[in-house]
C-alpha cells in the first residue's frame, strides 16, 4: 500500500517565537522539519530522556521559554510519511495515551519548579487539563472507566474551567 503524508504544517511566518502557546500545546508538532544551530542546543540543553515521546515537544517549550528565535523557510523542505513503526503518528493510536501522560509531567515539572509566571503557570495548568480531558475521552471509548475517571479528577483539579472548555468543545473522540 503506498504512504499518506499525515499533514501538511505551514508555519507561521514569525517563525517559532510566533506559535502560540496553544500551538505548541495542541498541534502535531513537526520537530523533525525544524533545524537549530548548535548555539541553541548550548542554550537549552539536550532532549530530556524521561520523555520516549514528547522529548521533541518539551524541548520546543524550553526554546520558547528561553526565548530562542527562528526565521521559517517558505518552501517545503521535508515531509513526514506516517508508517507502521511510529509511536507518535500511528493510526491505531498506540501510544495516544501514554503521549497524553508525558504532556501532563511536562507541565507538572514546569508548574513545579516555579521558574515560570504565574500567567504562564495557569495556562500549563489549562494544557494539563485539556490532556486529562483527551485521556477520558480515550479512556471511555474502550470502557477503561478507572482510568477515564482518574483524568477526570486530575483535570478538574488542574484548570476545572479549561477541562470543561475543551471537553464541551470535543466534536469527535476518535
Amino acid at each position: 500500500p503506498r504512504r499518506q503524508p499525515v499533514e501538511r504544517l505551514v508555519i507561521p511566518q514569525f517563525g517559532h517565537q510566533g506559535h502560540g502557546w496553544d500551538y505548541l500545546f495542541h498541534s502535531g508538532v513537526a520537530f523533525n522539519a525544524h533545524f537549530f544551530r548548535r548555539s541553541v542546543w548550548q542554550k537549552v540543553g539536550p532532549f530530556d530522556e524521561r520523555y520516549r515521546f514528547a522529548g521533541d515537544r518539551e524541548m520546543l517549550i524550553r526554546m520558547k521559554l528561553a526565548g530562542v528565535s527562528t526565521l521559517p523557510v517558505d518552501r517545503i523542505l521535508y515531509r513526514y510519511l506516517r508508517h507502521k513503526g511510529s509511536a507518535t503518528l500511528d493510526p491505531r493510536r498506540t501510544h495516544y495515551i501514554d503521549i497524553r501522560r508525558e504532556h501532563i509531567a511536562i507541565a507538572d515539572r514546569l508548574i513545579a519548579a516555579r521558574s515560570i509566571t504565574d500567567h504562564l503557570a495557569r495556562k500549563f495548568s489549562a494544557w494539563k487539563a485539556c490532556e486529562c480531558a483527551r485521556i477520558f475521552g480515550a479512556s471511555v471509548n474502550p470502557r477503561s472507566w478507572a482510568q477515564g475517571l482518574s483524568a477526570v479528577r486530575s483535570g478538574l483539579r488542574s484548570d476545572s474551567t479549561a477541562f470543561i472548555k475543551f471537553l464541551l468543545g470535543r466534536r469527535n473522540w476518535s
